[in-house]
């Protein structure tokens, strides 16, 4: 490609649906069940990881997670 670089800009939208309470949930599927999820973004800013904090802290799912890790340099 010649050392074309290509962006994309999309939005991800999910919803999770419960068939019981949150904290019956958690304890009925305790150590049964992970989500893993990576992201990464090559760019000299991070607004986009900046933004996703956020979002994660108003919506309180920090409180539900079970592990961040930061990685810098890969």
């Amino acid at each position: 490609m010649n050392g074309a670089i290509l962006q994309q800009v999309f939005v991800v939208e999910y919803i999770v649906q419960s068939q019981m309470c949150e904290d019956c949930h958690l304890a009925e599927a305790k150590d049964f069940w992970k989500a893993v999820v990576q992201v990464r973004q090559k760019t000299p800013h991070e607004k986009t990881f900046y933004y996703l904090e956020q979002l994660i802290l108003k919506h309180r799912l920090h409180q539900i997670t079970l592990q961040i890790k930061e990685i810098h340099g890969k």
